[in-house]
């Protein structure tokens, strides 16, 4: 698993459907836009010291995950690949996801970088922030 810490804000730009006529069309017909990658689920648990986030990776390993912290943002990404089937054939049901993973955490509270402690088991990521001292 890499980690980085940057120096500057995450910020997210959404533009509005209703500046583009076609995506709104698109939308008003039960149309919708494919997703670049899939977000895993994540619990985010707050203590008085420390901002604990849980990220469900189950088949991803180490190398496979990339986990960036910005000044107010937590970002986990990376690849889920299914191994091969054994014979040829095809899917009656496809339900785990693979490919390009993101999610994207915003941090209540500035967190001390140079504390941070993440440990990886059974699937779970598990990335323990300390909140920043004051004083």
């Amino acid at each position: 698993m890499r980690y980085r810490k940057v120096s500057y804000s995450y910020k997210v730009v959404v533009q509005d459907a209703g500046s583009y006529p076609m995506l709104r069309r698109m939308h008003a017909s039960g149309y919708t836009l494919s997703q670049t990658c899939w977000v895993p689920a994540a619990d985010v648990y707050e203590t008085e010291s420390s901002i604990i986030v849980t990220v469900e990776l189950a088949g991803v390993s180490e190398e496979d995950a990339e986990v960036t912290l910005y000044n107010n943002a937590l970002v986990v990404e990376g690849n889920r690949t299914l191994p091969p089937m054994p014979e040829q054939g095809a899917y009656r049901s496809a339900g785990i996801r693979q490919g390009q993973f993101r999610v994207e955490i915003e941090l209540s509270s500035p967190v001390d970088p140079d504390r941070v402690n993440a440990a990886y088991q059974s699937g779970l990521l598990q990335i323990t922030l300390p909140r920043a001292r004051r004083g």
